[in-house]
């Protein structure tokens, strides 16, 4: 595979993408998140830069520990 390099530090989410037409309350992912909390189904969590130009939107966010060890499984 061409970009295999790249793929290989892309954690997926099991599941259907949400419905971008009607999304679910909250944060679009609590569906198919497995660390997803109540707060998750009744807030949107806002965007905030972790690195210049790297933003994310998670209640949750992994540590740099618990990403690598899910890209190991």
């Amino acid at each position: 595979m061409l970009f295999a390099h790249l793929v290989a530090d892309i954690l997926t989410i099991p599941g259907e993408p949400p419905n971008l037409l009607n999304p679910p309350t909250g944060c679009r992912f609590t569906p198919r998140c497995p660390w997803a909390t109540e707060k998750c189904s009744v807030e949107e969590p806002p965007y905030v830069e972790v690195e210049s130009g790297h933003y994310l939107a998670c209640w949750h966010p992994l540590t740099e520990e618990v990403r690598q060890n899910e890209l190991r499984k």
